[in-house]
């Protein structure tokens, strides 16, 4: 649907991530303040300095709309995971809705090739949008395989080795070359974050080695038609400098979104030999990017903007990174099912701007926001996890828990109790008993000494956490 005409920005789509933003925020506007302070402040700092470069701009309309729709399909997917997949109930739908997106997109990729020979024919106007829905959306085969019963483990597998077969046929099927190499650097990874039994590990082996043939036989074939003057290689390569030369002329906001660089051609001389300045110019002129989005956000927004943004995906990534290495008990799935796809699709993001794309970016954002926080816990609480439970009833619960632990300390001392064992309740689910952290029927301590409850304190706190509930 075309909102402004002539202009190129998928200017409806967000739109409609706009008003899912809105709705995410005015549901949590206590979550905003209390929880995710610090993503708040980064995310005002984007949004200003995008709205100020497209003002700057010399292309102010156009470059504008393209950071309305960056900007609101970014934002909408971050905050959307962070406010609204708070449940376990939310993440298994938003599972099973992935896994829907993903069987659709392979079914419409594979019509495309029998029928043309392009496997965007149905979904996009390019190759690489569609490469990046299936790695973004592997997301949903991956959850399976890490929660779900054998059966459902077994269609995960399944599911995994379609995405993959339906990449193979892209890449000989013209594009998309490079993607192939993803999903092997992904399982490497894999295996490098998990401690795996024997029987996981041949399993994983003979995987590799089914994959080794594919990709050197897919290497060889393009090393020997190997042209250095291509527009896909020379363009990208050129502009490495080029980027850099007009980050350098704008280095506070850049030249803004989706604007035009001819002018900026006239004192620049290329640098890659296998293509000359006059071919450039006229590719230049024809896409307007880096085809590469670390390089296009430092040229179109500037320095502030690309470090800014990089220095909070990275911190991301290593908070994943170390949940992935000692999972935390109360994720809901595996953290690899998580790193995969993100580190796929930044992998991805190098070759092709995938987050000028509204669908795409939105994808990698919510899984930019399933990531734990800062705390070490998953935005999923878990005083939260049942299907009936709400935010509210939940704080009152663990203020309730949380008072009443008090009151038992102070009874401790009184009665001349030792400080190392004063009872507080598990900090990982806030249980007093029965606690799934290995609490028994006692209760952690702030040094890890585990200490019975008494019967009094016992009969109080299971007296109140009815009133509570009630």
């Amino acid at each position: 649907m075309v909102i402004i005409p002539g202009e190129r920005a998928k200017v409806f789509s967000g739109l409609l991530c706009a008003v899912f933003l809105i709705v995410a925020l005015f549901a949590s506007r206590k979550e905003i303040l209390h929880r995710h302070a610090s993503a708040a402040r980064v995310s005002i700092i984007l949004v200003s300095l995008v709205i100020l470069s497209g003002l700057f701009s010399i292309t102010p309309a156009s470059s504008s709309a393209r950071g309305f729709v960056i900007l609101t399909s970014a934002l909408g997917g971050f905050w959307g995971a962070r406010l609204l997949l708070n449940t376990r109930a939310r993440l298994v739908f938003f599972q099973w809705f992935c896994l829907v997106i993903l069987v659709g997109v392979m079914i419409l990729t594979v019509a495309g090739i029998a029928n043309s020979g392009k496997i965007y024919q149905y979904i996009d106007v390019h190759w690489h949008p569609v490469a990046d829905r299936l790695i973004l959306l592997s997301f949903a085969p991956l959850a399976l395989i890490t929660t779900g019963s054998r059966p459902l483990k077994y269609w995960g597998i399944f599911f995994l080795a379609a995405c993959y077969i339906v990449l193979i046929m892209a890449g000989y099927f013209h594009g998309m070359e490079s993607v192939i190499i993803f999903p092997p650097l992904c399982l490497v990874l894999a295996a490098a974050f998990r401690k795996w039994s024997f029987k996981e590990l041949c399993i994983l082996l003979i995987i590799l080695a089914l994959m080794f043939p594919v990709l050197s036989s897919h290497l060889k074939k393009h090393s020997t038609t190997y042209d250095k003057g291509f527009i896909s290689i020379a363009y990208r390569i050129e502009n490495i400098y080029f980027s850099w030369h007009l980050a350098r002329l704008n280095p506070f906001l850049g030249i803004g979104l989706w604007a035009p660089r001819d002018t900026y051609l006239a004192d620049y001389e290329t640098k890659y030999p296998y293509a000359s300045k006059e071919t450039f110019t006229r590719w230049t002129h024809e896409l307007r990017t880096s085809e590469n989005s670390v390089l296009t956000f430092m040229a179109d927004l500037g320095f502030p903007f690309i470090i800014i943004y990089s220095s909070a995906v990275i911190l991301l990534l290593w908070k994943l990174v170390r949940a992935a290495i000692r999972k935390p008990p109360d994720m809901p799935y595996h953290p690899l099912v998580l790193l995969l796809p993100v580190v796929g699709a930044i992998l991805h993001y190098q070759f092709f701007d995938g987050l000028f794309h509204p669908q795409i970016s939105w994808f990698f954002h919510i899984l930019l926001g399933l990531i734990p926080t800062a705390q070490g816990k998953h935005s999923v609480n878990p005083l939260l996890s049942g299907k009936g439970s709400s935010s509210t009833n939940g704080r009152s619960i663990e203020k309730g828990r949380l008072f009443i632990n008090r009151l038992s300390s102070r009874n401790s001392l009184r009665r001349g109790g030792d400080s190392e064992s004063i009872s507080i309740s598990c900090r990982s689910c806030f249980k007093f008993r029965f606690c799934r952290h290995g609490c028994g029927s006692g209760s952690a301590t702030p040094f890890g000494i585990r200490k019975p409850l008494s019967r009094s304190n016992l009969k109080r706190t299971e007296f109140t956490e009815t009133l509570l509930r009630k």
